[in-house]
């Protein structure tokens, strides 16, 4: 299962480099896909709340510098350890909430770096382990607890 999981993970990165070179630069295309991904039934002011906790965690030192290194992080983003996570493109909607949140918009504060829907939420530990801040349709919006 382990060696699965490195290969998806390997074949997404060349994959993503190969949509790159089909005309978006990689950053927003990244962003636009994990944004799509995880949200792709929220509102638009939902999408730019999700692309907001990827950038957040770019900025925080305790993540990874890169939006590519925050999104391949073990076990962050469910959706990137799918089999339909390769063939997955982004649509107009998360390109746009990617550019707008590139061009420096942002949804809340640095210190939200979490979201979670309350109703397929298995991990209770972590559930426990934040502190929910909003919700915006399915998602609860969270930081450290204090």
């Amino acid at each position: 299962m382990k060696h699965k999981i490195i290969v998806l993970l390997v074949l997404a990165f060349l994959f993503c480099s190969l949509k790159v070179d089909a005309g978006l630069d990689e950053d927003i295309y990244l962003l636009a896909k994990i944004i799509y991904g995880e949200a792709q039934t929220e509102t638009f002011h939902g999408r730019l709340a999700v692309g907001t906790v990827v950038l957040n965690r770019v900025e925080d030192p305790r993540f990874p510098d890169t939006i590519k290194q925050v999104i391949y992080s073990p076990n962050q983003f469910t959706v990137t350890t799918l089999e339909k996570w390769n063939d997955m493109e982004p649509d107009q909607d998360s390109i746009e909430a990617a550019e707008k949140l590139l061009n420096g918009y942002r949804s809340f504060r640095s210190s939200i770096l979490f979201y979670y829907n309350p109703e397929k939420a298995t991990d209770r530990k972590f559930v426990e382990s934040v502190e929910p801040i909003l919700t915006i349709r399915n998602h609860v919006f969270a930081q450290h607890k204090k």
